[in-house]
């Protein structure tokens, strides 16, 4: 090392070049490395007169020095290739450029195949509950056909309507039931197919309750189902059913471009006897099902062969539910076979042409992301070769002086350290400006919410009324600054009060200002109720919502929409004309039953026009009626269990005889209680009115 010199020109540097030497590289061979091979060469060689332990301890010294030589190699190899500033660099460019691409490509490919298959096998099963939906169409006429007719003659009813749908559905199967409160259900009377056993005690009356409309296994064959109770008879259960045979197949081939082959699964369970037992492929079932795949295989080519479109291809084990244990079952395995087009305009809104600009810009954005990242690898070539250039320059510089030429200059390209330190400079510079802008604009949208939740508190009812013979209580809860929730009272003298609570659709300020313009289109609507008698009460609340609807369907977004519970509380007769457009339905206490008031519509702004229905409730002395938003009853726990609507009943009938401030707080810190620590993820709205 040397701590200091004088300067000699000619002699110094010349002396400290020819000193320089390269590392040399360490000897491979040690003295133990030839001892680990003696005797990993002595236990081959020795193997059948030396005992076992030895040689494992020389197989062992054998893979130590075999280990070591190959680590060894790979650090020649390494440092000699990475010798060269060069190669470094392009090392360096392939492990954090290239490689990292190629991956990210690989997992958008695959990413990509993955959700076009869950998306196939949704559309698969949304297809197969339209198909049962219809089912239930020829249910609901068979069954009004059949209440003001005699049981016995279904055969005659259903064969009249399977001629019907038949080009639908040519295999139709329709089976009567009577709920017997001790036998279970009992089959009356079976039509069309061959029907297998109908076990009173089968596991799937137990899970339906009389309702169903799906696809069900009935001892490996899927058929699509519908079970509704007969119209007029309450004891009567009507089942309507159609195998997934070739003419489904061929009609969701047809009508929804979906080629599936339905095949039983190897080793699949079947439920016989009161206990499951497996199937093996080898029995006469599966010979005949392995037929029947074959069959159906050559169906799906055949439909294929006229469609040419590019397919996703994908395989799924569905859940159906099992006839006799009533459990869902992967007893079957689907390939599915769904052309892309097919899928972008269900899901994508392909055939709009909003659909196809969504997938010029996809495009357009994946060619602007392969022009840069072949502009980077060109700018990325363009740094290493200035690079690699500056220290060839700073090598053939030391090469000259170590041959003594003093007059040897290198030139000076760049200014390396000063051009990377003026870099980071103006990328901080950059930084703080971006960080200062974010934070204006952070402080600038806090003052226009905190704008916006003033202008909205202006919106809300500054008092409470207090009519007489009715209390009233109620406030909003936001989940963010501004609230998407909205109630008012609107004095209509001192004979009536507008009691109206409002859940618009999303949060924060977009949601807030939708509802003040709900608010002065409902205010605006209101006024003609001062000449409504209270015989035209509903008509005239009915006319209002329609007109609301139309309002908030021409002043909205196509996305907005609101749910809306108005209703007129009149002070002389103590009635509640109201009407509920989507809203949930208020809870209604009165004599200790409870009355959920649903009467009324779909939600405002979906649709330009919509017909609404009003209807008129007595409030009895003590009658507590509670009117919410869904932040009540939606609000979950850490264990994402939501607070739900038995709860809050219960809540209201242990409070009912407080006031309806009280039971206002009893409910807001039940919920609150409820959820915890966790952060309130919607509006809470709450209304309570306790008559006297």
């Amino acid at each position: 090392m040397i701590h200091g010199f004088v300067y000699n020109p000619g002699i110094m540097e010349n002396q400290l070049l020819v000193d320089w030497q390269p590392a040399k590289p360490k000897p491979i061979w040690k003295t133990w490395k030839w001892i680990g091979l003696a005797l990993f060469a002595l236990a081959i060689l020795l193997k059948r007169w030396l005992p076992g332990s030895l040689i494992t301890i020389g197989h062992l010294c054998g893979t130590i020095v075999l280990v070591n030589l190959l680590f060894l190699l790979f650090r020649r190899l390494r440092d000699r290739f990475f010798w060269r500033v060069r190669n470094r660099l392009l090392a360096a460019f392939v492990f954090s450029s290239l490689i990292p691409l190629l991956l990210i490509i690989g997992m958008i490919f695959a990413s990509g195949w993955m959700l076009a298959g869950q998306l196939s096998a949704n559309y698969l099963y949304e297809s197969l509950r339209d198909l049962a939906g219809e089912l239930t169409a020829v249910n609901h006429q068979i069954g009004h056909r059949l209440a003001s007719r005699a049981p016995g003659e279904l055969k005659a009813i259903t064969e009249e309507l399977f001629k019907t749908h038949k080009s639908q559905f040519p295999n139709l199967e329709a089976c009567l039931f009577r709920k017997d409160p001790n036998e279970g259900f009992i089959m009356l009377q079976s039509i069309g197919g061959s029907q297998p056993a109908k076990s009173s005690k089968a596991g799937f009356w137990n899970k339906i309750s009389g309702r169903f409309e799906n696809v069900l296994d009935k001892n490996g064959r899927l058929f699509i189902t519908s079970v509704q109770p007969v119209y007029g008879a309450n004891e009567l259960f009507l089942e309507i059913s159609a195998p997934i045979d070739e003419n489904i197949q061929r009609r969701l081939a047809a009508e929804k471009s979906i080629y599936a082959i339905f095949q039983v699964r190897e080793n699949r369970r079947v439920y016989q006897n009161g206990r499951w037992r497996k199937v093996s492929t080898d029995n006469a079932d599966a010979a005949v099902s392995d037929t029947e795949k074959e069959r159906l295989s050559n169906l799906i080519t055949e439909l294929r062969r006229n469609d040419l479109r590019s397919m996703v291809s994908w395989g799924m084990v569905p859940d159906f539910m099992n006839f006799e244990s009533g459990k869902t079952e992967t007893t079957k395995f689907v390939l599915i076979n769904v052309p892309f087009r097919t899928l972008y305009g269900a899901y994508f809104a392909g055939n709009s042409e909003w659909g196809y600009v969504i997938l010029a810009s996809l495009g357009a954005m994946i060619l602007m992301l392969g022009m840069a990242e072949l502009g980077s690898m060109v700018i990325g070539i363009a740094i290493s070769r200035k690079i690699t250039q500056s220290i060839h320059d700073m090598y053939q510089g030391m090469l000259a002086l170590k041959e003594g030429n003093l007059q040897h200059r290198i030139p000076v390209r760049r200014h390396d350290q000063i051009g990377l330190l003026a870099h980071s400079f103006n990328q901080m510079s950059t930084s703080i400006k971006h960080l200062l802008e974010e934070v204006t604009e952070k402080k600038r949208l806090e003052q226009e919410l905190e704008i916006a939740r003033q202008v909205q508190a202006t919106l809300f009812p500054k008092q409470l009324p207090q009519p007489k013979g009715l209390r009233v209580f109620g406030g909003c809860v936001p989940a963010q600054v501004v609230s998407g929730d909205y109630y008012d009272f609107i004095a209509e003298g001192e004979s009536r009060i507008h009691i109206v609570v409002a859940d618009i659709s999303g949060k924060g300020i977009s949601a807030a200002l939708l509802m003040a313009n709900l608010q002065a289109a409902m205010r605006n609507q209101f006024l003609s109720f001062k000449e409504a008698g209270p015989e035209e009460m509903e008509k005239a609340l009915a006319l209002v919502m329609s007109e609301l609807n139309s309002q908030v369907y021409r002043n909205s977004p196509s996305e907005k929409y609101a749910s809306l519970f108005a209703s007129v509380y009149d002070v002389n007769s103590r009635t509640l004309c109201y009407c509920n457009a989507g809203h949930l339905p208020p809870i209604l206490l009165s004599n200790g039953n409870t009355l959920k008031l649903e009467s009324g519509g779909m939600v405002l702004g979906l649709f330009p026009e919509a017909d609404y229905l009003a209807q008129t409730v007595i409030l009895a002395p003590g009658a507590l009626l509670a009117i919410y938003t869904d932040g009540i009853t939606e609000a979950a726990n850490d264990k994402d269990e939501e607070y739900g609507e038995e709860r809050l009943q219960a809540v209201l009938r242990e409070s009912c005889s407080q006031p309806p401030e009280v039971i206002y707080a009893a409910v807001v810190e039940r919920v609150r209680q409820w959820q915890g620590d966790l952060k309130q993820q919607d509006d809470m709205t709450l209304i309570i009115t306790k008559s006297e």
